[in-house]
């Protein structure tokens, strides 16, 4: 299977397609968003629209991010109750730039923690169109 040029054309064409789509969608999730006041700021709300011929019904997720200011959290980490330190998790994670460091040298033990898994490659195009 050999690529053309005509594939890179299409791919691009399709990538380009795809952010507008993203851009679409977004826009129009927040206008539906704007377009109600709720009662709550997290949990799923519903919603219905009609006109004439159709009828909508919206389930919209309102969702909470929170993260933790690990600065403010080892100031009072000694003052928590256990129930609050249990609201707690550490994972470990792996630091790519010493573990990599360490392949390099020779590693030890360490790699039979560690998961490899290829992931998707990305890929940039620049065409240039040839006189």
């Amino acid at each position: 299977m050999s690529v053309t040029i005509s594939d890179i054309f299409e791919y691009e064409k399709a990538v380009s397609d795809l952010a507008s789509a993203k851009k679409l969608e977004l826009d129009l999730r927040n206008k539906i968003i704007k377009s109600y006041k709720f009662s709550q700021h997290e949990g799923v709300q519903h919603r219905n629209i009609s006109d004439e011929a159709v009828e909508a019904d919206i389930s919209i997720t309102l969702k909470m991010s929170r993260t933790l200011d690990q600065d403010a959290l080892e100031e009072v980490w000694g003052e928590l109750t256990d129930e609050e330190q249990n609201s707690i998790e550490y994972k470990p994670k792996l630091v790519m730039k010493n573990y990599k460091k360490l392949v390099a040298d020779g590693i030890g033990k360490l790699s039979r923690a560690v998961i490899e898994k290829p992931s998707q490659a990305t890929i940039k195009v620049k065409t240039t169109e040839i006189l």
